[in-house]
């Protein structure tokens, strides 16, 4: 589609531009594009340099952070010619208006360089969430000194580089990020936990290669060769599409 309607532009997440890079016809029907935008999750320099390789040359890449309560908060144009040799690449600068901390499990500033919780202070979000036909605050606080404008705690932890440039590290709370997808690992586990033949149950999430992958431990309340069947196909039933 990008090819026959000759798009220039294209916003998607790493997951998506790690899939496209690897289509035999990806460099010839890319040739289109100026710029891209990458966002939703951390892109890593072993997905840039594999996005670049099927990009125009002259294709800008674009790297933005930000939340559903907080869109394109932080954003950069990655330079072609990036010399840093870190493993992900930077999320980018804050944007002009964005007020922002970096704090530690107590709420204080951390030193610079340090990591901890980014906190940010903007105009610029929802104003809060939709429940029952009528907006509720939901995460956001206000200041007494200027309570027009929300604060939201990310629960990212990033760290501030000397350059200005803030870098994505994790998550504060248990979500973590499958092909651009919030996935609550809590979640999950409550519904294994309401299952009748689970006793107990822990999900985890690890790694493996450029994407998390889930991994569910049960603890059967009697164990039967039809137990893990019966378990998978209840949970598939039970959660949406990108948690299966």
């Amino acid at each position: 589609a990008v090819g026959e309607r000759a798009i220039t532009m294209m916003f998607s997440t790493p997951a998506v531009w790690r899939s496209v890079a690897g289509l035999e016809t990806a460099r010839a029907c890319l040739a289109s594009l100026r710029c891209i935008q990458s966002s939703g999750d951390v892109l890593l320099t072993v997905d840039l340099a594999l996005i670049r390789s099927v990009l125009p040359a002259t294709c800008h890449v674009l790297s933005v952070y930000g939340a559903t309560e907080a869109p394109a908060l932080i954003q950069w144009f990655v330079p072609s010619d990036r010399a840093d040799d870190e493993p992900r690449v930077a999320a980018g600068y804050p944007l002009a208006g964005v007020g922002f901390a970096i704090l530690d499990e107590a709420g204080d500033p951390v030193p610079d360089g340090a990591a901890g919780e980014l906190v940010v202070k903007s105009p610029w979000m929802s104003r809060g969430l939709w429940k029952a036909g009528d907006v509720h605050p939901g995460p956001f606080e206000r200041e007494s000194a200027d309570p027009s404008t929300p604060v939201y705690r990310t629960g990212d932890i990033v760290r501030l580089r000397p350059d200005g440039l803030f870098v994505t590290l994790g998550r504060k709370d248990r979500q973590v990020k499958i092909l651009g997808n919030r996935v609550e690992l809590a979640e999950i586990e409550t519904v294994l936990k309401l299952m009748p033949d689970v006793a107990d149950a822990a999900v985890i999430a690890r790694r493996v290669g450029a994407e998390p992958q889930l991994y569910a431990f049960v603890v059967p309340r009697k164990a039967t060769p039809e137990f893990m069947s019966r378990v998978r196909s209840r949970l598939s039933k039970a959660l949406p599409a990108h948690m299966r």
